[in-house]
């Protein structure tokens, strides 16, 4: 009797549901319920990573930036000092002379001409080149703001904008939107 009543009870808990055939064999599986269960769990599992995948995606769109930013610094000194003759490049004019690539040049505003308007990797770089002028006493100068972007089903492209001139110093805003970082935002690693 012991042993019948524990048969009965451990059916009662049994996550498969039992169904006899027409012909007397017991037939199981699972019961809708388990399958909804499971599916609901699935989902949230899946959201949580989702959004771990798209914050890391954006910490490597900043860490290319900054890394296109120094690039950028680094090709204006270089223009500066040969081609330039103390002034320094526009996009195109860093693209023609080879110190950049078309993938860099495309995501730069203004975008050289033959070469198609792409953000890199979330990404848009808004140059502003100043000439040196004897009769202001203005020295030579240039700087890039690097903005996110915004839109698509995926969110934005970064969580920072980034700014650099040629004191080549690197700065950033922690907001992507206005205002985007200038010269009196908070340096890079310092």
């Amino acid at each position: 009797m012991l042993n019948s009543s524990l048969r009965i009870e451990s059916a009662k808990t049994s996550k498969t549901s039992e169904k006899t055939s027409k012909a007397g064999r017991k037939q199981t599986g699972f019961a809708l319920i388990d399958l909804l269960i499971v599916v609901i769990i699935i989902g949230i599992i899946s959201s949580i990573s989702l959004f771990n995948i798209l914050s890391s995606k954006r910490s490597a769109n900043a860490a290319a930036t900054v890394q296109a930013m120094r690039t950028i610094s680094t090709s204006q000194s270089n223009y500066s000092s040969t081609t330039g003759n103390g002034e320094y490049a526009s996009p195109s004019d860093l693209f023609r002379e080879q110190f950049i690539d078309s993938s860099l040049a495309g995501a730069c505003v203004p975008t050289p001409p033959n070469v198609g308007q792409v953000p890199k990797l979330g990404y848009v770089y808004f140059f502003d080149v100043r000439s040196a002028s004897e009769a202001d006493n203005a020295t030579a100068n240039y700087s890039i703001s690097a903005r996110p972007i915004f839109g698509g089903a995926l969110g934005r492209g970064g969580d920072r904008s980034y700014f650099i001139d040629g004191s080549g110093v690197i700065r950033f805003n922690e907001s992507p939107v206005a205002p985007f970082a200038d010269e009196t935002s908070h340096p890079l690693n310092r």
